[in-house]
């Protein structure tokens, strides 16, 4: 059930839309209306376009440092459904660091769609880099491994990005994204640093491709009870 709040943001909107129309008088009554009602609740005309926009939130690993494997996933997921994103850290109570979190913003429920098909192909990368791993990095110094498996975890990314392609987000949406996240304090997360030699980054960010074709979007892993439609 909406609060009184949300039944008054509802109104504001509709007279806004109203304040768009070809009758000229019925437009200016319409936006005075609008106005009236803003000064009310104490709201601005970003207030009302964010208010379209909601959050949908998904834990990484990472506290601080997310990987740029996994920052890029993100966004390659968010662009492909019509959303935001980015990534929140901070520290609890007793100022220990929490677990981070990739925060996707978007309207009508896209947020809910990105943050579900992030963790569906968060998972099958994660396990695609613990095979890659196994299978091909085992006798790796220990720095070299995870450069090397970085390097794999980009190429598979890569991969994907080319397969789902990106959404036209409809303008009315893409402000209601943008001024939801103008109106938060966001700092880049830093990503971690690779110092991986440029032929094993090559070679293992092409076997990252190639497993990344691989990937069905339509089919989640084992345990989902949904498919990534968003993603067809």
């Amino acid at each position: 059930m909406k609060t009184e709040h949300e039944r008054k943001l509802d109104k504001i909107k509709k007279c806004l839309r109203l304040a768009n129309s070809s009758n000229e008088h019925e437009a200016a009554a319409a936006l005075r209306q609008a106005r009236k009602m803003m000064d009310e609740i104490g709201v601005s005309a970003d207030d009302v376009a964010a208010s379209d926009a909601a959050e949908a939130r998904v834990r990484s690993q990472a506290l601080q440092q997310p990987p740029k494997w996994e920052q890029s996933l993100a966004f390659v997921v968010a662009e492909a459904i019509g959303c935001g994103v980015y990534f929140s850290y901070g520290v609890d109570l007793h100022f220990i660091k929490k677990p981070g979190q990739y925060v996707f913003v978007g309207c009508g429920g896209d947020q809910a769609i990105a943050s579900y098909a992030f963790s569906v192909l968060y998972r099958q990368l994660k396990a695609a880099r613990k095979q890659y791993l196994r299978l091909h990095l085992k006798r790796c110094k220990r720095a070299n491994r995870m450069d090397r498996a970085d390097s794999f975890c980009a190429g598979w990314v890569f991969s994907v990005r080319a397969k789902i392609g990106l959404l036209t987000i409809p303008p009315e949406r893409l402000r209601a994204i943008q001024t939801y996240l103008s109106q938060i304090d966001m700092s880049p997360a830093p990503a971690e640093k690779s110092s991986a030699r440029a032929d094993i980054r090559y070679n293992d960010f092409n076997s990252g491709y190639r497993a990344g074709r691989e990937v069905d979007l339509r089919k989640p892993m084992t345990g989902d009870a949904a498919q990534l439609e968003a993603l067809r």
